[in-house]
């Protein structure tokens, strides 16, 4: 299970480096009848706290109470939407590809990910919820598997 953190460990300075060399400082939205200019820098910073306290959760919690298949999950809709937020942050407003021309289009596709970050939360609440059932029920039929506190 140390690849999970590792891997949102090393996509933090990743993101930095990516933002860093496309040259993009700012992010233009308009909503409506505002106008908002955030800064590529907070947007990163903030992806990249969000990607650290994945990783120090992963690390905190014991890996034999976890399952896999459901860390796999987790691990995927939570790095998949980041790369592609990046991905349509990133794109130049003058592009040729019709799927990100305009902020009209950029903003829904971006909202649209929020129900897989929601996702993600969900199969990471399951995974230690049914991973520690797991563990329980492992304990009580082998009571020789140790126990995170008894070591």
């Amino acid at each position: 299970m140390k690849y999970v953190t590792r891997i949102l460990f090393v996509l933090i300075p990743l993101i930095f480096i990516i933002t860093k060399l496309s040259g993009v400082e700012t992010v233009d939205i308009q909503l409506h009848d505002t106008y908002l200019v955030i800064s590529m820098f907070h947007i990163t910073t903030l992806i990249s706290i969000f990607l650290l306290a994945n990783g120090v959760l992963y690390e905190l919690i014991d890996p034999n109470r976890l399952v896999k298949i459901l860390t796999l999950f987790h691990v995927a809709l939570i790095i998949f939407p980041v790369v592609y937020i990046f991905f349509l942050l990133l794109t130049d407003q003058n592009s040729l590809s019709p799927l990100v021309d305009s902020t009209s289009v950029r903003i829904p596709m971006m909202l649209n990910l929020i129900p897989v970050f929601i996702l993600g939360f969900l199969i990471l609440v399951a995974n230690i919820i049914i991973g520690s059932l797991l563990f329980q029920k492992r304990k009580k039929l082998n009571p020789t598997v140790l126990d995170d506190k008894m070591l």
